[in-house]
């Protein structure tokens, strides 16, 4: 494919659709961010918490992203062509 044929990346639909995602989410963010500045220090080790699981959540999706990409690329779990172990049937 020549680079004349190719239609420009940030003009597709799910290119709009993600910048103008993560910009509301950027903006949700530090209303929040703001909004969180205020409250009671009692509060905070609850917060911490929260972004702790939330961070871990986001890890464990982009690693399973990445892990799923790299099985499907050949690397089965039943070998070569395989299809993996299976379950047995229902009784």
């Amino acid at each position: 494919m020549s680079p004349d044929s190719q239609e420009n990346l940030s003009d597709r639909p799910a290119a709009r659709l993600a910048r103008r995602f993560s910009t509301g989410a950027l903006v949700i963010a530090v209303l929040v961010g703001i909004q969180l500045g205020n409250i009671p220090w009692r509060y905070r080790r609850q917060i911490w918490q929260l972004q702790g699981f939330l961070l871990g959540a986001a890890v464990g999706y982009v690693v399973g992203r990445f892990s799923r990409e790299s099985r499907s690329k050949g690397s089965s779990p039943g070998g070569p062509g395989g299809s993996g172990p299976t379950l047995p049937p229902p009784l």
